[in-house]
């Protein structure tokens, strides 16, 4: 595999019409770096070759991207026994997950303070549909809180501030100015979209866990996260 800029190129082969033109299987690191790889088409060279993105290929792809390129790394490489002991012995309660994901997805969207209306608005349209950035896809546990909070809450004009209130180390809630302001730390863009890339396969993982762990052990099939994944 070689590593470039927008991502890692997997796998290479000559063109099936004969040997003139060598093609590159490529996993960009997310939506955002396959559309940038394409805006960047002119400009790529590895190797002292230029390469050619073919538009219309990415954009197919992006329609159907199969993400077990995107999170193979995490499947293999997550620790499990660690992250079902958080669950199990609730050093983490659904609620910190909530807000981590709140606080990690302001980072992606590279959002500092924004009206409490519009990551109301954002946290909906995200619990229950496909996001156009699936890096943006919200875990099963995170997404049934969400309805639930509605649900719970629906005649509040804020339903998640109460939850929000509970990490004042993450969030500088303003009722009178109906504002939220995400503090520090602030990591980058790029950090924040491995992170959720983490907290989809943990909440995933323990969504998974709460529902069917019925004994003393837990087979991991990664079948059915990538099954989830590709169908997400």
């Amino acid at each position: 595999m070689l590593n470039f800029r927008f991502g890692t190129i997997q796998s290479f082969c000559w063109d099936e019409k004969g040997q003139e033109t060598l093609t590159a299987r490529i996993a960009f690191q997310s939506v955002i770096s396959a559309k940038d790889a394409v805006a960047f088409n002119s400009v790529i060279i590895i190797g002292g070759n230029m390469v050619h993105i073919e538009h219309a290929k990415v954009e197919r792809a992006l329609n159907n991207m199969d993400l077990q390129s995107l999170f193979s790394d995490f499947l293999s490489t997550e620790n499990w026994k660690y992250t079902a002991a958080q669950y199990l012995f609730r050093n983490l309660t659904m609620e910190d997950y909530f807000n981590e994901f709140v606080h990690t997805l302001a980072c992606a969207r590279g959002v500092r303070v924004e009206n409490l209306a519009n990551l109301e608005k954002k946290l909906i349209a995200l619990s229950d549909t496909r996001p156009d950035d699936l890096d943006e896809l919200m875990p099963p546990t995170i997404s049934g809180m969400v309805s639930n909070m509605i649900k719970d809450n629906g005649k509040r004009k804020h339903p998640f501030c109460s939850t929000l209130t509970e990490a004042p180390h993450l969030f500088k809630i303003d009722r009178r100015n109906k504002k939220i302001t995400y503090l520090e730390p602030i990591v980058s863009k790029d950090e924040a979209v491995l992170r959720l890339r983490e907290i989809l396969i943990d909440g995933l993982f323990i969504y998974f866990f709460a529902k069917f762990c019925h004994g003393q052990t837990f087979p991991i099939k990664y079948y059915y996260y990538q099954v989830l994944n590709n169908n997400a």
